[in-house]
């Protein structure tokens, strides 16, 4: 199964973060922890796609990466003006008309997502995939609108609250079964913005190419603005176990509580109390 991770944005609304890509959690980059997530999902082919400005980060990171025998390969994409359109036809020759994935690097999820999505996509052969958060509130975003026979409709951008098509919230994890379909609408489209991608998979959906949603209520964070870093690190602490690399001094008299982790190096000294969740790199 392919992937195509979308990660060529400029992070203009994280400033002073440069790059979102890059932001360490529990010792790895943030781009690093989402090419695990779809590895332990079952992806063996992943194509990352950056720019300009992070492309030598990028490569950096993947001839350095340990991806357990996934094939990792990254790609640049030039005009970063169409957005999520251009990474995919930027990606096409790679693809070469397979069924593939689009994931977006703006929205941190839970391993199981990804997992779901593969499993529905060998369940249900030949249709689309989009997945669903189940939203309580409303959140600005896009809401897909279903049909009666359960297919998708449409993708409402920001209706507004009180006018939702539905309680599902848009995620970019989308599985298409006929890519070339997909990026002969792409190369078609024409719109002085940014939503050429949408503008494509609304073209396909009033064709009647179908699409399902796929509905997911595990952990979702999009990151789009500085502050989504606390949520995040929430996120990774409230996974790790209490850990001591060999290499570490801790003091009898320091007081370690909860679930704390220490790299090599670390030196905790006399009196320090340290109240887990932590972690403590080299």
């Amino acid at each position: 199964m392919k992937a195509v991770i979308l990660a060529a944005g400029r992070s203009f609304r994280m400033k002073p973060i440069e790059d979102k890509n890059f932001l360490e959690f529990l010792g790895k980059p943030l781009i690093a922890h989402q090419l695990n997530a779809l590895i332990s999902a079952g992806f063996k082919e992943i194509l990352v796609v950056g720019g300009s400005h992070n492309l030598s980060g990028l490569r950096r990171l993947i001839r350095q990466g340990d991806f357990k025998g996934a094939k990792v390969n990254l790609k640049e994409q030039e005009n970063l003006d169409l957005g999520m359109a251009g990474a995919i036809l930027s990606s096409a020759k790679w693809i070469k008309n397979d069924p593939f994935f689009a994931v977006s690097a703006n929205d941190v999820l839970d391993g199981e997502a990804y997992s779901v999505m593969v499993r529905h996509s060998n369940h249900d052969v030949g249709t689309g995939l989009m997945l669903a958060h189940k939203v309580s509130k409303y959140f600005p975003g896009g809401y897909l609108k279903i049909a009666k026979n359960g297919l998708i409709k449409g993708i409402v951008e920001k209706p507004g609250e009180g006018k939702e098509p539905s309680k599902l919230v848009n995620i970019v994890v989308h599985y298409h079964p006929n890519s070339k379909l997909l990026i002969e609408e792409l190369k078609k489209v024409k719109t002085n913005r940014d939503d050429r991608y949408e503008c494509a998979l609304q073209t396909l959906l009033d064709k009647g190419t179908k699409y399902k949603a796929v509905p997911y209520t595990g952990f979702w964070q999009p990151i789009k603005y500085p502050w989504h870093v606390i949520a995040l690190m929430n996120h990774f602490l409230g996974g790790i176990k209490s850990y001591r690399a060999a290499k570490t001094e801790v003091a009898k008299t320091a007081v370690i509580k909860g679930e704390v982790y220490l790299e090599d190096g670390v030196k905790v000294l006399d009196n320090v109390v340290i109240c887990g969740p932590a972690y403590i790199g080299k």
